[in-house]
């Protein structure tokens, strides 16, 4: 059952001119199992975002560079602690943070954007997290649900290590949802589920 999606109640933005203009379908496709090849596409199969990394085990932060369908970086997701978000600048955007870890709440996510103080949370709608939500306040704004996994295959060349359904509300920033579901396939790879 699909949740019932609204637009956040003030616009919370992560990056400028990715905003949804109506209710849509993005398809997340990882590739890798280190999480460097990742595409992401509109349900009409259009590249909207991609990420290009340089390989596993070449960062220790493991550095995810977001690029926009033209080319144009949008953000680096790194891993601390929790995760770190820069700009094309290097400077820091946003943090987000486990809320409980060791519960069936494994895969709730924390989240500010620290020139707004906009916080915005993942909250999982089942035990292993199949399907998640991301919230501002009370409105829910997306629905990332894992659509397939073949983390555990060890050589999967003919097929997608991961791949993610994501429902995003009419006014939300995009580049905001790629983000939480791009931590969402990372918990999906660190823990092979």
């Amino acid at each position: 059952m699909d949740a019932e999606l609204q637009a956040p109640p003030s616009p919370v933005c992560l990056t400028e001119g990715h905003m949804t203009e109506q209710e849509s379908v993005v398809w997340v496709r990882v590739h890798d199992r280190h999480l460097q090849d990742i595409t992401i596409a509109g349900d009409n199969g259009e590249k909207l975002f991609s990420v290009e990394g340089p390989g596993g085990y070449s960062s220790m932060t493991l550095r995810r560079p977001l690029k926009d369908a033209t080319g144009r970086p949008v953000f680096d997701l790194r891993r601390k602690i929790g995760w770190l978000v820069e700009d094309a600048s290097g400077n820091k955007i946003a943090e987000l943070c486990h809320n409980k870890f060791f519960t069936s709440q494994h895969t709730a996510i924390n989240a500010k954007i620290l020139s707004s103080g906009a916080v915005f949370e993942m909250r999982p709608r089942d035990a292993m997290g199949l399907t998640n939500y991301v919230n501002v306040g009370n409105v829910t704004i997306a629905e990332i649900s894992v659509h397939s996994n073949n983390i555990k295959k060890r050589f999967v060349r003919d097929r997608d290590v991961s791949v993610l359904r994501v429902r995003v509300a009419k006014g939300v920033d995009l580049s905001l949802v790629v983000l939480m579901a791009m931590v969402r396939a990372e918990m999906a790879h660190v823990w092979q589920k």
